[in-house]
């Protein structure tokens, strides 16, 4: 069975650490895949691109599934960064 690829696929964001982020979709993600992932933390405006890896899949219903995904591949630089940002050492929540 080939695998199937969902291009450019909006999600919104529950939950992001350094280690990782929990999203919420529309899509069946299935645990084990690795995501090519690309968001903003903040105002700023940079982007963070890595690969994630699926590590929980929980149904919310009627149609939508929150996603659990570890960071496999983030720069230290971009770690730090995430978080600055979520501990509230960002210039961007002031």
């Amino acid at each position: 069975m080939p695998d199937e690829r969902i291009e450019n696929a909006e999600a919104a964001a529950c939950n992001l650490s350094a280690s990782g982020l929990m999203f919420e979709t529309k899509y069946f993600i299935p645990v084990g895949s690795v995501l090519e992932m690309s968001f903003k933390a903040g105002s700023a405006g940079e982007i963070t691109s890595c690969l994630a890896k699926v590590i929980r899949v929980e149904k919310n219903l009627p149609r939508n599934f929150f996603i659990a995904a570890n960071f496999l591949d983030m720069s230290g630089e971009d770690r730090v960064k995430i978080n600055d940002y979520c501990s509230g050492n960002s210039s961007e929540k002031e």
